[in-house]
């Protein structure tokens, strides 16, 4: 976590950013993130529209902050997110609304 962290203070002098997932480690200009797709989508569909989000990541984590309802897969329990459980019926529940 460290070596992330050093590195991403490096690259947001370039607008980039850095994330290592699992064996792999990601370089991302910070405009190419799953957050700024989301508001883009809700600028061009409906921001009043009802977004649920999924994600399994440290890279999820801006986008799944960004919803009112979300299911996650990891362990973000330092980052405040509510801790919902993964399920079939927890899915339909989001999803039927």
């Amino acid at each position: 976590e460290k070596f992330i962290l050093e590195v991403n203070k490096e690259l947001a002098k370039w607008g980039w950013c850095a994330y290592f997932q699992h064996k792999k480690l990601y370089f991302l200009p910070k405009a190419l993130s799953k957050e700024h797709g989301i508001t883009r989508l809700k600028e061009e569909l409906a921001e009043s529209a009802h977004y649920l989000a999924m994600g399994d990541t440290e890279m999820d984590y801006g986008m799944l902050k960004q919803q009112d309802q979300y299911l996650y897969f990891s362990d973000f329990s330092e980052k405040n997110l509510e801790t919902t459980t993964y399920s079939l019926e927890k899915i339909h529940m989001l999803l039927e609304g």
